[in-house]
């Protein structure tokens, strides 16, 4: 694993393009940022917009700093050297969806009310793209559904990651489309709870049971 710049392109462009938005609009937006919004887009909670910007960007430098280099002291290390990449693309696309998220905020600043619709468009994107990447990921100590099954065995890993890839791709789609016909986003947190619970407990502990039944471990 070496650190490459051609890979680091985007989270520096993504953060290139938020640091000239937020001087673009700074002096325009008001002392007081929603962060925070109910169901139906009405702001419940605020805060001071600079300590809003610092703390997105802190977050975010926070998040590439940890996925793009916790790698190199994962004991499973050997395992991830040949799919790193797939790591960068899960920090990519989080980082993507954080952007976003902020840019949200700011709209909702100036139009005094949230945007569920889009904001579900965006983590059902989030979702999609997640389930898409999942099977792929390597057995790793930091990243992906780890419990204590999922680390216990690769072949448990690699078929829980198959099938919460599946799960999670199906939930982003379903949530893209309910958030387009303007579905109540407690109608997309009762999707992603069963999605979860199997994916990453009921699942795994299912073909845990079923290899130590056959002495497969």
């Amino acid at each position: 694993m070496k650190w490459s710049f051609k890979r680091e392109i985007f989270p520096f462009a993504i953060l290139l393009i938020l640091a000239c938005v937020t001087l673009y609009y700074y002096p325009s937006l008001p002392d007081m940022m929603p962060i925070h919004f109910d169901a139906k887009g009405n702001i419940n909670g605020w805060t001071e917009k600079s300590i809003f910007f610092a703390v997105n960007f802190v977050m975010m430098l926070g998040l590439y700093f940890l996925i793009t280099f916790v790698p190199f002291f994962d004991p499973l290390r050997k395992k991830i050297e040949s799919k790193y990449g797939i790591l960068l693309l899960f920090r990519d696309v989080v980082f993507g969806f954080l952007a976003f998220n902020v840019g949200l905020c700011i709209l909702a600043s100036f139009e005094g009310a949230g945007r569920p619709d889009l904001f579900g468009v965006g983590f059902g994107l989030l979702f999609f793209l997640i389930g898409n990447y999942l099977p792929k990921l390597p057995q790793n100590w930091f990243f992906g559904i780890r419990t204590p099954w999922t680390l216990s065995s690769e072949v448990i890993w690699r078929k829980t990651h198959i099938v919460g890839g599946w799960l999670f791709a199906a939930s982003g789609v379903v949530i893209i489309v309910l958030s387009l016909l303007k579905v109540s986003m407690v109608v997309t947190l009762l999707i992603l709870l069963p999605v979860i619970l199997i994916s990453c407990l009921l699942y795994p502990l299912y073909l845990f049971k079923k290899l130590q039944k056959t002495n497969e471990l």
